[in-house]
């Protein structure tokens, strides 16, 4: 408010290039909810002595460990 009108362009400009990085930074944390919600289902899976379920939970892990490890080199 006190930089005036001629300052808003720039201010616009600066809040989008923010609101970007927030949405990406979003995205990365749903990654990595997901991921743990993955590992407690794998952990849930041992525990029952389903290795089907287990192995198959885990390969989707792995899948999911390789996007995070890409979303954090942005």
């Amino acid at each position: 408010g006190q930089l005036g009108p001629g300052a808003a362009q720039d201010q616009v400009r600066l809040l989008t290039a923010q609101q970007q990085r927030l949405a990406i930074e979003a995205e990365y944390v749903a990654l990595r909810q997901r991921y743990v919600r993955i590992k407690i289902d794998y952990w849930h899976a041992v525990e029952a002595g389903d290795e089907d379920r287990a192995h198959v939970i885990s390969g989707e892990a792995r899948l999911l460990a390789d996007k995070l490890k890409q979303g954090r080199h942005r």
